[in-house]
């Protein structure tokens, strides 16, 4: 018997909220189980918000306006349930805001990291992304202890540094008992799903990011960024934007992650 994290979705992708474990079915390592219970969990909530400052954010300005936008929205809205930090990287972890400065110092800083990362000042180097690190890393830089600890990753999802492999960022992950969930940011133009395979002879980038939040039973979403308006936003928009963002979906997008963060459930599987 084993009792495992997890958010439980319904057939539109949407988080349940009363799931009866007479209703569910599911597979643990490939084998059916028996979900023998379920139950609500109830400790606090903490939420690392890791903001991608690689060059392929960067250098696309509605990747980098929209990806500023939900780290923004994220930090003011999960402070009313938990705790919020920051974490900033690209080639490494560049910058923290911990939790014990609170989402205030988060929304403060987003405004100048926007004005502070764009990809022309950077070195080819500093270009880089070490997406799969940074997740590793996140879990020892704070403390992540139990699946009430959140790991948001805002990306496009392309990785080109890393040393961990996909199945040594799920063992991080399992053995501290946080969570990940990903929104994925993508642009017509830079499709991060074709950017390369890597020796195995797999893609990486977006679907290496999509296995582990696949393996680990948490959240993901995704939006294009091609054809929607700039709506007016506290951060400072740039005004030769290429691609066009419509707030309200991103925003939309981003409450069913929050959902599924703030209300999950421990399972006990036979």
């Amino acid at each position: 018997v084993r009792t495992i994290p997890l958010t439980i979705l319904d057939n539109a992708g949407k988080p349940v909220s009363v799931p009866v474990p007479d209703t569910l079915s599911g597979r643990l390592d490939g084998k059916p189980v028996e979900i023998l219970s379920t139950r609500v969990d109830r400790r606090p909530r903490r939420v690392v918000i890791l903001l991608d400052a690689s060059g392929s954010m960067t250098h696309i300005p509605v990747k980098w306006t929209a990806q500023l936008m939900l780290a923004d929205h994220a930090a003011r809205t999960a402070s009313r349930w938990g705790q919020v930090a920051l974490a900033v990287f690209g080639a490494r972890i560049y910058e923290t805001v911990g939790f014990e400065q609170g989402s205030a110092a988060i929304v403060t800083r987003l405004p100048e990291i926007f004005k502070g990362y764009p990809a022309h000042k950077r070195t080819s180097s500093e270009r880089g992304t070490a997406l799969l690190d940074a997740i590793v890393q996140s879990v020892d830089l704070f403390h992540l202890d139990g699946p009430g600890d959140v790991i948001y990753a805002i990306t496009d999802g392309s990785d080109n540094l890393s040393s961990a492999a996909p199945r040594q960022v799920m063992d991080s992950l399992s053995r501290s008992g946080a969570r990940l969930f990903v929104f994925l940011l993508e642009d017509a133009k830079h499709r991060i799903w074709e950017f390369g395979r890597d020796e195995t002879g797999d893609r990486y980038g977006a679907d290496q990011l999509l296995k582990v939040v696949k393996m680990t039973g948490d959240m993901a979403v995704g939006a294009g960024l091609t054809e929607r308006q700039i709506e007016d936003w506290e951060l400072p928009i740039p005004k030769d934007s290429a691609g066009k963002i419509d707030q309200q979906v991103l925003h939309e997008m981003a409450h069913l992650l929050y959902e599924g963060m703030a209300n999950f459930y421990q399972v006990q599987v036979k």
